[in-house]
């Protein structure tokens, strides 16, 4: 039902829906953070985007909260960096530019650990290649992200990125 509401354009719908499943579950069933996400576009998409940020904050809580119980979850790793990415888009809709680069870093170092522990996943591969996409996309506060990623005060962790993750995996390519 929820998919079939976002696929369709019913974020009032799918926020109010959403907030009521999110009210009767357990705060530890495997569905609660998902829900709770798909509240937090809901309000996103509504123009809510302090209510947005406050449900993602939650979210990105959960599983800071799953990962201190299990370090090796790589899944909970992965969404960590995803909420920490949606909480830099959201504080960054805001106008609070610094907080969104914090997150946006925290983001990039989760997604940069994954893909090299596990190189042949291809959604941590996704999940690196979309700081690259930042860049192209002809979005001014896009390229200023990445512009602050490549020449800010992590240019190191940047570059070091590019070069194990990019250059070397490119001269890989050639016979000698």
């Amino acid at each position: 039902i929820l998919r079939f509401m976002e696929r369709y354009g019913q974020a009032a719908d799918l926020a109010a829906f959403s907030e009521e499943i999110v009210a009767k579950l357990p705060a530890d069933h495997v569905e609660f953070p998902a829900l709770l996400g798909t509240g937090a576009d809901a309000l996103w998409c509504l123009g809510d985007t302090a209510g947005a940020l406050e449900k993602t904050r939650q979210v990105a809580e959960i599983f800071e909260r799953m990962i201190q119980r299990q370090p090796a979850d790589t899944g909970a790793q992965r969404n960590l960096s995803v909420s920490y990415n949606k909480m830099g888009d959201l504080l960054r809709s805001l106008g609070q530019g610094e907080s969104a680069q914090g997150f946006f870093e925290k983001s990039l170092a989760i997604a940069e650990r994954l893909a090299r522990q596990e190189p042949d996943r291809a959604d941590f591969l996704r999940d690196l290649s979309e700081f690259f996409l930042a860049w192209y996309s002809g979005e001014e506060i896009e390229r200023t992200g990445f512009w602050n990623r490549a020449f800010g005060s992590y240019w190191w962790a940047t570059w070091t990125m590019l070069t194990c993750n990019g250059l070397v995996p490119i001269m890989l390519w050639f016979k000698r």
